[in-house]
């Protein structure tokens, strides 16, 4: 049995996660509070900021600001929808240089990846899908890139 440092209920060893550091080899925090402690870093948007500022070098601020630049939308197809179950549009980036180059939608940021982030293969699909006949859907912007 051990006590937890954060609502010092006495729990069984199992109900702590393990950590090699600590004398009894488990936190001192059980896992009922870590996981609350952590769903209110969640909500509260500080584990966001700290992805966006570690991966982007963005903060959560300019995230927001981008978001509004775009009016709500995807900067390449315009969809207002981030894509299917997600809350967030995704930050774009040059690969090579970490440069953000805006805010897509899943399914944009996914293409762009699937097509090596490359110009040429982009070219190459534009040409693929004007010379063997196009049977698109309305476009969502009104046919022009942002």
């Amino acid at each position: 049995m051990k006590a937890c440092t954060k609502c010092g209920l006495k729990k069984e060893l199992k109900d702590f996660h393990k950590r090699a550091a600590m004398l009894d080899g488990h936190k001192s925090e059980c896992k009922e509070c870590t996981r609350l402690y952590q769903r209110q870093k969640y909500e509260s948007g500080e584990i966001r900021a700290a992805v966006y500022q570690r991966q982007y070098g963005i903060t959560l601020m300019q995230y927001d600001q981008m978001i509004s630049d775009q009016n709500g939308c995807c900067k390449i197809c315009g969809t207002n929808e981030p894509g299917k179950n997600r809350k967030r549009f995704s930050v774009d980036h040059n690969h090579d240089t970490g440069q953000v180059r805006g805010l897509l939608c899943g399914s944009c940021n996914s293409a762009l990846g699937l097509l090596k982030d490359s110009p040429i293969i982009l070219q190459s699909a534009l040409i693929y899908l004007s010379t063997n006949g196009y049977y698109g859907q309305k476009e969502s912007n009104g046919g022009h890139v942002q």
